[in-house]
């Protein structure tokens, strides 16, 4: 079968990832897109920390339209 579920396949885990907080007083905004291929529809969405690595804020909206993917990653903010 192509598609292995990811419980299937042993995956290869060295360290987690993390992510920093932002700097004292300030708000991180982390943002995507997502493009199904051969569609019209876009996903985008976002996510605001504050210093203290609490989620303040976030967003997720739906566009019809064909963009680029460097115009998805932009309208998502």
């Amino acid at each position: 079968m192509p598609w292995e579920s990811i419980s299937e396949k042993k995956l290869d885990v060295t360290s987690p990832i993390r992510w920093p907080h932002p700097l004292l007083g300030t708000i991180n905004l982390n943002s995507d897109a997502s493009v199904r291929a051969h569609s019209r529809h876009t996903g985008e969405g976002g996510v605001f920390w504050n210093d203290e690595g609490r989620i303040v804020a976030a967003f997720a909206k739906f566009l019809e339209g064909s963009f680029s993917m460097e115009n998805d990653e932009f309208l998502a903010i």
